[in-house]
């Protein structure tokens, strides 16, 4: 047993014994008396602090994803493993249109694995057939509940796979020509968090758990001003019917509807995993 656990339950077994000493000291009307209600306070702050402590454990350790891995012991989890860009310009964030179901999403996609790999995941991971046609290097597949451990241990060694967040920012801002190549060669980014999702039913794929590394991309004084005449042009439009991008506020995130929409359309046009780059979704 590590150290720092062992103090963890020294400290959780005096707390427990400060509470009953503190709750047995009253008087002979059956009150508190002050030496018990000091107790009660120490006792009580000892176990509230010994509880943040261990929610920062769970939190860190993956601890809450230990019953829902039994559960799922034998069963195969559609697992997707990914990089998504927060960018923000003047209090709204920048989206573009996805190339499948045509709504607005951060720019980013999934991670890719390498050559090196394969021995690796042999055991481990399977192709998904419907998602892999033509993205034979996406980290998006299926692993048995069993396995998810050894999956996301892999990954988190970087060993590999792809770490740069690069390919997918060419393609789909540099390459579709939204913008300028010379100015944004050497994109800069820094990490924000991780967004990660327990095993759950989802409504097309059975049980999934989904991963999402949170980037923000930093401007330079050059680099914000070609995303401000973005944001003239797309604020002085219509509609964004004949955008592939768009500029929206948290609330139209949370909502998934964009304000800039046809006025007959009601459908949601923001992608409903939009929200993960929102400040408080991502640890």
């Amino acid at each position: 047993m590590k150290k720092g656990s062992l103090k963890m339950i020294i400290l959780l077994a005096i707390s427990f014994i400060i509470l009953f000493i503190g709750f047995s000291s009253k008087d002979a009307n059956g009150n508190l008396t002050l030496i018990g209600e000091i107790l009660m306070i120490v006792g009580g702050g000892t176990l509230g602090f010994l509880l943040d402590k261990f929610l920062t454990f769970a939190a860190e350790t993956d601890l809450f994803l230990t019953i829902p891995i039994i559960i799922n012991w034998n069963k195969d989890i559609r697992i997707s493993f990914a990089y998504l860009f927060r960018i923000q310009v003047d209090g709204t964030y920048f989206l573009i249109r996805g190339n499948k179901k045509k709504k607005f999403q951060p720019v980013g996609g999934v991670y890719q694995k390498y050559a090196g790999s394969k021995a690796i995941l042999a055991d481990i991971f399977q192709e998904d057939d419907e998602m892999k046609k033509g993205n034979e290097q996406d980290l998006r597949g299926k692993v048995k509940g069993k396995d998810l451990r050894k999956f996301i241990k892999w990954f988190d060694s970087r060993q590999d796979r792809e770490i740069s967040c690069n390919r997918e920012f060419n393609e789909e801002l540099i390459n579709t020509g939204i913008l300028d190549k010379e100015k944004f060669k050497d994109p800069h980014y820094s990490y924000l968090g991780t967004h990660k999702t327990s095993i759950f039913n989802s409504e097309y794929y059975g049980k999934e758990f989904l991963l999402a590394d949170i980037y923000e991309l930093e401007l330079n004084d050059e680099q914000k001003k070609e995303f401000l005449l973005l944001k003239e042009k797309y604020e002085k439009a219509k509609d964004n019917s004949n955008f592939d991008y768009a500029f929206v506020s948290d609330h139209e995130i949370r909502t998934r509807h964009t304000n800039k929409r046809k006025t007959d359309d009601y459908e949601k046009d923001i992608n409903n995993h939009t929200y993960k780059i929102l400040k408080g979704e991502y640890k």
